[in-house]
């Protein structure tokens, strides 16, 4: 019982998650054709995820023998028409909204071989199709600006040192996981301990997302001035948030635990090395996210027909942060010298929905219960 009072108890937030931009984060799972078909009615345009075992148990003999000569076969093309004329109403599992111009080009592929058809998928549910956004995610994010925000602190010796240990370099990749550890705090014996990893102290859940907000929409590589290949070049699709849908910006929210009682050694548990509170977050992710922001804006402007929203104004208790697919490689890793461009160099395209709005950046909000 007196173990038990000396506990410093955890303290919760709410965490309002704005949308500024669209965002995918992948599941992992690419849909091909054999998975989906497209469908139109008075409510819209939808990719509709089927159950291919419960269409099949509903096939007539005639019908079943026919998939089988096409699979047999290897018509790939013949297998999508198969399927648009077979999938009934019974054989959906859920859907996701299209838009007009990616509904018309899946429509207009379906009898190309050379078009694979792969959609992407954001992180979702498998059995009800629910989307959500991981809080590991959101903390992965975090984590990258307060190692920048750390490495700025440091002295030009202690930085030269670690510079000399973890090369950065074309023909070089450095150990991220000792690196992080050494900044953090929580290298020992020659390797990263994760039972004295500060990010113990942080758990953010994961986010539902309202599945209207949801939508299938090309992505498209574009350079500096906003070019990019046509119609002709790799078709990609991916499942996104897309925060002007409906009538109001899309806002979420999450929860963060901040666990006190790890930064005190208690009932066998490793001290922590360092204290990380919502203050240090917001100061770190503004620090890190805000400059990125306005220089991307700067080199690759939103073109007409892009859109982003504003960014809001600087507080204690918000932050900027950019998450997901196509973050691109300055958000997603800390400054020189110890980030390690890709060898074809860095910062020469960007990857915007439709070729025209950029993806990935969210703001948050704490705020304390």
């Amino acid at each position: 019982m007196n173990v038990q009072a000396k506990i410093i108890p955890f303290v919760t937030y709410r965490v309002t998650i704005q949308f500024l931009s669209p965002v995918h984060v992948g599941s992992g799972h690419i849909l091909d054709p054999y998975e989906y078909v497209t469908r139109r009615d008075s409510s819209g345009q939808w990719l509709v995820i089927f159950d291919q075992a419960a269409m099949l148990a509903d096939l007539p003999e005639n019908k079943r023998q026919q998939f089988l000569q096409l699979c047999d076969r290897a018509d790939h093309v013949q297998l999508r028409r198969f399927f648009q004329v077979e999938v009934k109403p019974q054989h959906e599992r859920w859907r996701i909204t299209l838009d007009q111009g990616t509904f018309d080009e899946i429509q207009r592929n379906v009898n190309n071989p050379n078009r694979m058809g792969e959609i992407h998928l954001f992180t979702r549910d498998w059995q009800t199709g629910s989307p959500y956004l991981p809080g590991s995610s959101i903390k992965g994010a975090i984590r990258t600006a307060i190692v920048d925000h750390l490495l700025q602190q440091l002295s030009d010796e202690t930085k030269e040192q670690l510079r000399q240990k973890y090369k950065a370099g074309p023909d070089y990749t450095p150990k991220s996981a000792q690196f992080e550890a050494e900044v953090l705090g929580h290298f020992q014996d020659g390797r990263p301990d994760l039972y004295s990893d500060p990010f113990k102290q942080l758990a953010v859940a994961d986010a539902p997302l309202p599945p209207e907000a949801m939508q299938i929409r090309r992505v498209q590589i574009v350079n500096s001035r906003g070019q990019g290949r046509g119609a002709e070049g790799i078709l990609m699709y991916r499942d996104v948030v897309m925060p002007w849908l409906g009538t109001t910006p899309v806002v979420v929210e999450t929860e963060l635990r901040w666990h006190k009682r790890f930064l005190s050694k208690v009932m066998g548990h490793k001290r922590l090395p360092r204290e990380i509170t919502p203050a240090d977050i917001c100061r770190a992710c503004n620090a890190f996210y805000r400059p990125r922001y306005d220089k991307e804006r700067e080199k690759f402007p939103v073109p007409s027909g892009g859109t982003l929203s504003d960014l809001p104004a600087e507080t204690e208790t918000g932050c900027l942060l950019r998450l997901g697919r196509h973050s691109h490689f300055e958000c997603m890793t800390v400054h020189p010298p110890f980030s390690q461009p890709p060898r074809r160099g860095v910062g020469q395209s960007r990857t915007r929905i439709d070729g025209k709005t950029p993806l990935g950046w969210v703001y948050l909000e704490f705020h304390e219960r």
